[in-house]
């Protein structure tokens, strides 16, 4: 167990150490702004060529605080994306209209094949930032704390706060409408539902040569097991913002 939080001490203690270094080295002038997930995609659109794919959950509009759109833009592969919003589901389809590659589906994953309520936040709101338009989630007090955290302004949250009730399909039916054998990048944006994902990942057949997550809003318990099964199963992990990047090695 030492040995366990010693790793966790030392990956995440590093990764911030290292952040800062790089801030002051760009200040200076000695180093130019590199985003290294963007970089690791790259590297392996380019080596897996035309049998890179991905899957994309919670992929919002596809444009907005997007971390793959680059390189889904530049490099066109073949990749599913998800989006349980219906407006912002149709923005995304508009994004990318022009780009033959990609299926788009109209559902969230839950641990179920049915359907639930995703709260979200108005659309008569999403002027106020650009955030908000990504903000949906299975728990209310999570669109709740997201819609203070980015409009400082008191608002009744029966004003702001909206439903939607949404199809949901497990990660293992995702897999089977995918049809793909194995996935290359798999990144999630789930808005605190990203624990969950990744548990059904783990009971699947599939290990994403990437796997890529947002870990803000999970409990320390949740990070020290997903920590703990990438590193298991021989994935590297890397931090960068308030994202998780786990590379199989």
């Amino acid at each position: 167990m030492k040995q366990y939080l010693k790793f966790l001490v030392n990956l995440f203690g590093y990764k911030i150490n290292k952040i800062l270094l790089l801030d002051r080295m760009k200040n200076d002038g000695r180093i130019t702004d590199l985003d290294v997930f963007n970089i690791f995609i790259e590297n392996q659109i380019l080596k897996e060529k035309t049998n890179f794919n991905f899957i994309q959950i919670g992929a919002n509009d596809g444009i907005t605080s997007d971390p793959i759109y680059h390189n889904i833009t530049k490099y066109k592969p073949n990749g599913i994306l998800i989006e349980p919003q219906r407006e912002v589901f149709n923005a995304l389809i508009n994004n990318y209209k022009n780009n033959e590659n990609l299926s788009f589906f109209n559902f969230a994953i839950s641990d179920s094949n049915s359907e639930r309520i995703l709260y979200k936040v108005d659309d008569t709101f999403h002027h106020r930032s650009s955030c908000l338009k990504g903000v949906a989630s299975f728990s209310k007090d999570h669109v709740i704390e997201a819609f203070k955290y980015n409009v400082k302004d008191k608002v009744d949250e029966i004003d702001f706060l909206s439903e939607e009730v949404v199809t949901t399909k497990t990660f293992d039916k995702l897999l089977e409408i995918s049809k793909f054998d194995q996935i290359s990048l798999l990144q999630i944006d789930a808005e605190s539902y990203d624990y969950h994902i990744l548990v059904q990942m783990f009971n699947s057949k599939v290990r994403p040569g990437i796997v890529n997550f947002e870990v803000k809003m999970m409990s320390d318990n949740e990070k020290e097991f997903v920590v703990g099964r990438f590193v298991q199963e021989g994935y590297k992990l890397y931090r960068h913002g308030i994202d998780l990047m786990a590379y199989k090695v």
